[in-house]
């Protein structure tokens, strides 16, 4: 192979394409403006791929950390979404203290929602003022970490930064929470059957008790006509006073009568 093919090739190995979305993975792929170099580090317990861009003004830096078992991804969720906080607090200690590493003092942090899964955004000042030096996003999917960081060099362009953490991607639906969250799904499906399962049986006695017609608590579906001019009564129909707002009934609109819900006359002495 010729000289320069080899360098083509070498390149290749370090440099992603300068335009478009960048694959980070089978799930997330953001762009990164500029010639991306990548580095992948493993180790027995870790894996990390970094892809970095930097040019005169800013930076960019997203970070995909995974745990590593036996030479393989360690696929492990936590339960529920208070471990997932509990895992974001660790990792944005982390961060914090490798952004220290470079000069960047910790500004604060904010839970934030992106494509509907719980993330967390970082901000950071330069150590000798308080203008804002950089912003991370982290991200935590699949049992992997992502941290999505973009900081001055020179300068903080806010349109720069805006257009690096909102062209992030998620596809194919990664998890946050174990499939032991599906129980809890199905555990809802339960509290709701034995819920509608209440106000079923709820009805029932209120029909029962309304074919008796012995309870004011009754509820009548069927129509009503007045006892005294026998005209049908509206279904829905606008309260008189207080005792047809809490207990239904009806004003005759023919000739006056007021009546209960079941169509038998109110005296006015009740």
């Amino acid at each position: 192979m010729s000289t320069p093919n080899l360098i083509v090739s070498f390149l290749l190995l370090f440099y992603i394409p300068l335009f478009g979305q960048t694959k980070i993975d089978n799930n997330i792929s953001i762009e990164i403006p500029g010639n991306v170099q990548k580095m992948d580090t493993t180790t027995a317990s870790t894996s990390v791929s970094a892809y970095y861009s930097n040019n005169k003004t800013d930076s960019y830096l997203v970070l995909r950390i995974a745990v590593m078992s036996d030479g393989y991804e360690l696929y492990s969720l936590p339960e529920n979404l208070s471990s997932v906080k509990q895992i974001y607090h660790q990792i944005i200690a982390d961060q914090i203290n490798s952004m220290n590493r470079k000069g960047f003092a910790f500004k604060d942090s904010q839970e934030v929602k992106i494509k509907g899964y719980l993330a967390y955004k970082i901000r950071y000042k330069t150590e000798d003022s308080s203008n804002q030096g950089g912003e991370t996003l982290l991200l935590y999917l699949n049992g992997v970490t992502y941290v999505f960081t973009y900081s001055r060099v020179d300068y903080f362009i806010e349109k720069h930064k805006h257009r690096f953490l909102n062209s992030l991607t998620i596809s194919n639906s990664p998890k946050q929470i174990t499939d032991a969250q599906s129980g809890f799904g199905f555990l809802s499906l339960c509290k709701w059957f034995f819920n509608i399962t209440i106000i079923i049986w709820f009805f029932y006695i209120l029909r029962r008790k309304e074919n008796r017609k012995i309870s004011k608590w009754g509820i009548n579906l069927k129509a009503v006509y007045c006892p005294i001019c026998n005209t049908k009564q509206q279904f829905f129909r606008i309260p008189k006073n207080k005792r047809q707002l809490l207990w239904g009934g009806n004003t005759c609109p023919k000739c006056g009568t007021e009546m209960d819900k079941y169509g038998v006359v109110i005296n006015s002495d009740n």
